[in-house]
């Protein structure tokens, strides 16, 4: 299924303070012809992270294979291009180190379906290790992401009859599609949505939507994707262009929703099986959030396009998410 890409992911590498701020540095991505932006970006370490690009207003309409990493904390981003793909789009990354990192991809020219990249020497080249002729053939993939270095899991939109889930416990060398047993049965017009997946330990969560982009199930494995179960809740029914859910632990997580009108954010304290609404105090920013390793109850919230429902921004929340603190606006 076609999606809006509308999140942007911005990864908190050090403990905020009231004197928080951020400093400006070059992607080192073009703007031109079109302007790029960041929209995710995932942090290995606290000297490494990578991010992936995307075209802002573009919405899945061109190819695009950027990607930009660092690996002194921030201060400098080199850009990479992934060859070999020339008419898909990269839908999301997983890396497992400075020097390996995973991405995915659509066919968005002939829509014939995805691939799963990887590199082994910090981007420089990149291998084909999925097997496209039967691996999201004429399917659209959504979601990537590794627990360690060996064990990984991928998911899509619904693809002969149920969700197309596939797992690897040797880097990548061969994938292994979850059985159709093994997972809830898809709804009627139930689709995967981008950046929607989190880990933390063993544990894998992602959501699905409607047709209508209304919110429909979480989905969540304890065991490295190969068993699934499916909640409904709360969150169930509300329209959004953008959703994230992300947990501090197996148990503690926020989700947030967002249209250009509206946000919302949302808290379970059961891994994921309820959610409860939260009407957060000062600026939350409904872009994306992230968890604050190394504190309890640290968030923060970032906002990337002036007609998001929240604006542009950056805040963080050291009681899970009841108040924030404004970081910036610019």
């Amino acid at each position: 299924m076609k999606k809006i890409l509308t999140i942007v992911v911005m990864i908190a590498m050090s403990i905020l303070t009231t004197q928080a701020q951020w400093t400006s540095e070059p992607s080192g991505f073009s703007v031109t012809p079109l302007q790029r932006g960041i929209i995710e970006m995932v942090a290995v370490n606290a000297n490494n992270a990578w991010a992936m690009s995307y075209l802002r207003g573009a919405n899945l309409t061109v190819p695009l294979n950027e990607i930009t990493r660092t690996v002194d904390g921030g201060n400098t981003w080199n850009p990479l291009y992934i060859g070999g793909i020339p008419n898909d789009v990269v839908l999301g990354i997983a890396p497992v180190s400075s020097s390996t990192c995973y991405a995915i991809s659509w066919d968005i020219v002939n829509y014939t379906g995805g691939r799963i990249l990887k590199t082994a020497d910090g981007g420089s080249n990149w291998s084909t290790i999925s097997d496209t002729a039967t691996m999201f053939a004429g399917g659209f993939p959504d979601n990537i992401a590794f627990f360690d270095a060996n064990n990984g899991v991928a998911n899509g939109d619904p693809n002969g009859g149920y969700h197309e889930i596939y797992t690897t416990s040797n880097a990548g060398a061969t994938w292994t599609r979850v059985q159709q047993a093994n997972i809830p049965a898809m709804l009627e017009n139930e689709y995967g949505i981008d950046f929607s997946m989190c880990t933390v330990n063993n544990t894998v969560w992602f959501e699905t939507i409607l047709g209508d982009y209304s919110l429909s199930r979480i989905f969540k494995s304890y065991d490295k994707g190969l068993h699934w179960v499916a909640y409904t809740n709360a969150i169930t029914g509300i329209v959004t262009n953008g959703v994230s859910i992300k947990m501090r632990d197996q148990n503690h997580g926020l989700l947030k929703t967002s249209t250009p009108t509206s946000a919302d954010l949302f808290r379970t304290s059961d891994g994921g099986i309820t959610w409860t609404h939260v009407n957060p105090s000062g600026n939350f920013f409904a872009f994306d959030l992230a968890f604050v390793h190394g504190t309890t109850e640290t968030w923060v919230s970032t906002g990337g396009e002036p007609n998001n429902s929240n604006g542009i921004g950056s805040s963080y929340s050291t009681d899970d998410g009841n108040t924030w603190t404004t970081i910036d606006t610019g």
